[in-house]
């Protein structure tokens, strides 16, 4: 089955700058596919939190620093220069289980999480300055499984 045909609600954004930490107020889920080109700019550290609390207490965080790919807990060495090229990010959300490939797939991580079912956010975040994500794609994703054949 191709994946696209499992894609539900889905939007765009190109060239935001991030300071700080944002909730991106239309995207929500436990099944998601993001898909992300970030720069560091003038920020130490970039990334993502998904399956973020309403609280923002708790959530499964992506983020590059320029040497380090950090995925929800696990540090995986990745250098590389972000001046002129940004690192993309192919991330699949299933639920516990979270897919990330980096660099065109020159790194792969697999995590399981431990989320609540309301943890649904997704934020974006810059930590000591601004960076930028040359663009945000995100989609809802709908079950493989036919719901009347349950």
């Amino acid at each position: 089955m191709d994946l696209e045909k499992l894609h539900g609600e889905g939007r765009v954004n190109d060239n935001l700058t991030v300071a700080g930490e944002q909730v991106i107020k239309y995207v929500k889920g436990q099944a998601l596919e993001i898909s992300a080109a970030m720069k560091l700019g003038t920020a130490e550290e970039v990334g993502l939190k998904l399956r973020r609390s309403a609280d923002g207490k708790k959530a499964a965080t992506i983020s590059f620093n320029g040497k380090t790919l950090h995925v929800a807990g696990l540090d995986v060495p990745l250098t590389r220069t972000l001046g002129k090229d940004p690192l993309g990010l192919h991330i699949f959300l299933d639920h516990s289980v979270l897919e990330v490939y980096a660099d065109g797939g020159r790194a792969c991580i697999t995590r399981i999480l431990d989320a609540a079912p309301e943890d649904q956010e997704v934020a974006v975040f810059a930590r000591g300055g601004k960076a930028e994500l040359e663009f945000l794609r995100t989609w809802q994703m709908n079950s493989i499984w036919n719901k009347a054949g349950q």
